[in-house]
């Protein structure tokens, strides 16, 4: 009987079949001479560093995944900033300033299909599937049906001009969405992928509510809109990936998505004067805002990401890890009337980028960081001078760790070092509208794994 083994010489073994039944041979391979090695160095990186990219390398479908040890921790304690580090990920600020509407691409968190865990090892993988959905919203509020300035009795008006019974809405939503990804290894560490997915987006319930409410400050009456429908978005996909060892990858991709119905923020006109302005004559020359479903758009853009530890460079700075990542977008939409010149979509950034640099020698861990956010487009408007944009952003992070016995670390994080503010300018006199200084944010304390 001839016995082979990887690594070993073939080895001829003499057998003796008889009728006593099951037979156990011990056979010994032993190496020709000694095994010689060649020279290799020993490193270290944070286990998940690396389980994130096996998570990316086995996915069936097109994704992005890191690790919160490649992040470090919530800046301001605001997941949406720390989500901006991700490639094709932004977040719009909020009317103070704040980031806390994150985007994927342009497409807001629930167009988005999200995975746990899952993926399987093989060269070629083709998977498809179709979801069912269906939703039920019920919103109801008092709205003013009239202006009625002639009851003296407070109470009386009210009563009179908002009724007693709330006005309700009801709303029911059914729909299919289909989905086919493709993954394909070319080599052991070089994987491409294609998809084509469907997504919807509704609306919050808190949009569809039919109440107002007034900004002294910003002279602005905005309207929730109970009509509001939801978004829909076919999304196509196509990466390609090279892992890099011991713990890295480069990616870049292309994508597309076709947006119906996509929800924006618009501004409506002004509040009239007089006592019949429909606000009982109050908030004259406010302006009126409201959201709205568009008509078609469209969104193409390129990815690229780049992430590495630097284990090639001489002594000390084998510690060094880099994080690069950039996307490039074009939005267009006809937001179902005439764009009134812009070519833009409310909230798609043309431009976003990031480069962090981080470094681990023994107990200590420090990283810089540079965010960029391009111009975008912040409301619209069918006249040109009711439209504004936001301008681009720089933020600098910096921070550090160390390791201390017990498995504890303390940690240290600057976030916008600089105070670079959020500014919006009119779009057709470039006039500044606002400013928003939101400063630095320090934050530390001890973290603990047992």
């Amino acid at each position: 009987m001839r016995v082979a083994y990887e690594g070993f010489p073939e080895t001829n073994v003499s057998v003796q079949v008889t009728g006593a039944g099951r037979m156990l041979v011990p056979v010994a391979l032993r190496a020709e001479a000694p095994v010689q090695l060649d020279a290799f160095v020993v490193t270290s990186e944070r286990e998940g560093n690396a389980a994130a990219l096996t998570r990316q390398k086995n996915a069936d479908s097109v994704r992005n995944v890191i690790a919160m040890d490649a992040l470090g921790v919530l800046a301001n304690d605001n997941p949406a900033e720390l989500l901006m580090r991700l490639p094709g990920i932004y977040s719009l600020p909020s009317d103070e300033g704040n980031l806390d509407r994150p985007t994927i691409r342009g497409l807001p968190a629930t167009m988005n299909v999200t995975t746990i865990d899952g993926g399987t090892m093989v060269s070629q993988l083709l998977s498809t599937g179709v979801r069912w959905e269906e939703s039920r919203t019920r919103t109801s509020g008092f709205v003013r049906r009239a202006t009625l300035p002639a009851i003296a009795d407070p109470v009386a008006r009210t009563d009179a001009e908002y009724g007693r019974e709330p006005v309700v809405r009801r709303g029911v939503n059914r729909s299919l969405f289909p989905s086919i990804h493709f993954r394909h290894t070319f080599l052991p560490n070089l994987i491409g992928r294609a998809s084509w997915s469907t997504s919807i987006g509704r609306p919050a319930l808190g949009d569809l509510v039919p109440t107002l409410s007034v900004s002294d400050a910003k002279h602005t009456v905005t309207l929730d809109n109970p009509s509001l429908k939801p978004q829909y978005a076919d999304s196509y996909d196509l990466t390609i990936e090279y892992y890099l060892k011991p713990m890295g990858m480069i990616s870049a991709g292309l994508f597309r998505k076709d947006l119906a119905d996509f929800v924006f923020r618009q501004e409506m006109g002004v509040v009239g004067a007089g006592p019949d302005n429909g606000f009982g004559g109050q908030y004259a020359g406010y302006d009126i805002i409201s959201n709205g479903n568009g008509g078609r758009g469209r969104v193409e853009g390129i990815e690229f990401s780049y992430l590495q530890q630097l284990t090639f460079l001489p002594g000390a700075l084998r510690g060094l890890t880099v994080l690069l990542n950039y996307t490039h977008l074009r939005a267009s939409g006809d937001y179902g009337q005439a764009s009134a010149g812009t070519t833009g979509l409310v909230g798609f950034v043309p431009d976003a980028a990031n480069v962090r640099l981080s470094y681990k020698y023994q107990w200590f861990a420090p990283y810089v960081q540079w965010s960029y956010t391009g111009r975008s487009l912040g409301n619209f408007a069918a006249e040109p001078q009711l439209q504004s944009h936001r301008l681009e952003r720089r933020i600098a992070n910096a921070g550090f760790s160390l390791r201390l016995p017990r498995n504890l670390e303390f940690f240290f994080d600057a976030a916008n070092l600089f105070d670079e503010s959020q500014r919006t300018t009119h779009y057709v006199s470039g006039n500044r509208l606002s400013t928003y200084y939101n400063g630095p944010f320090v934050s530390f304390g001890l973290n603990g794994r047992w």
